[in-house]
Formats: C-alpha cells, sequence, structure tokens
C-alpha cells in the first residue's frame, strides 16, 4: 500500500510540474532577457505540441523579435511573416515586420508594411473583417 501511495504522489508531482516548466517556457519566449534564451524558448514551444494559429503565430513574432534584436534578419523577416500568415488581422506583426525591412534599408517594403497595418486599424475601429 505504501508504495502505491509513493507512486501515486511521485506521479502527481512529475505531472504538476510539466505546466510549471511550459509557463516558464512560455514567459522565456515572450520576456527573456537574452536573445538567444528567448529564441531557443520559442523554438521549444513550436516544436513541443501543436499550439493554436493565434499562439503559434505570437511564438513566431517573438521569436521574429529576438532575431530583430541579435540583427539576423532574414531569421526575423521569415519568422514574422508566418505570424502574419497565421494572423493577418494583427497590426502588431505588420509593424514589427516594417520594422525589419527598415532595418534591411527596403523602404519601400517598410511603408507598404505600414500601411497594411494602417488598414488593419482601420478595418478595426469599423469592425470589418
Amino acid at each position: 500500500m505504501r508504495r502505491w501511495v509513493l507512486a501515486a504522489l511521485g506521479g502527481a508531482l512529475v505531472l504538476g510540474a510539466a505546466p510549471a516548466r511550459a509557463a516558464d517556457g512560455r514567459e522565456t519566449c515572450a520576456k527573456g532577457a537574452d536573445a538567444d534564451l528567448r529564441i531557443a524558448a520559442c523554438t521549444r514551444e513550436l516544436n513541443q505540441f501543436p499550439p493554436s494559429a493565434a499562439f503559434k503565430a505570437e511564438l513566431y513574432d517573438n521569436r521574429g523579435l529576438a532575431h530583430l534584436e541579435k540583427g539576423e534578419l532574414d531569421a526575423a523577416l521569415a519568422d514574422i511573416s508566418k505570424a502574419i500568415s497565421l494572423r493577418a488581422d494583427d497590426g502588431t506583426l505588420h509593424f514589427h515586420r516594417g520594422l525589419v525591412y527598415l532595418r534591411l534599408h527596403d523602404h519601400e517594403r517598410a511603408l507598404q508594411a505600414f500601411d497594411r497595418l494602417e488598414i488593419v486599424i482601420k478595418d478595426v475601429r469599423t469592425g470589418v473583417e
């Protein structure tokens, strides 16, 4: 009987620790101080389980911003573009892509991204889907 209770408690501790680790990974992905740690945490979150489209977009955006911070502009653009493909109605994502284009000195595409941001904002204000 004692072994069964210990096994049940051990299992509960292991199962209880998993959500805490997952939450830590999400937090590191979003708010970690080090860009390399954020990239690694976001990548783990993307690979561990199939998140919803909205959460996946957030992970790609966070990882893209970490790449942007490191000056890895092609990786930043790829991740933020993946985020936009999942949530085209999120104006923040278009703003972030515009920032990447500015760093790439591609002013025409930066303006297009910022124009898209303006359209998304107008759609939100008027209730257009």
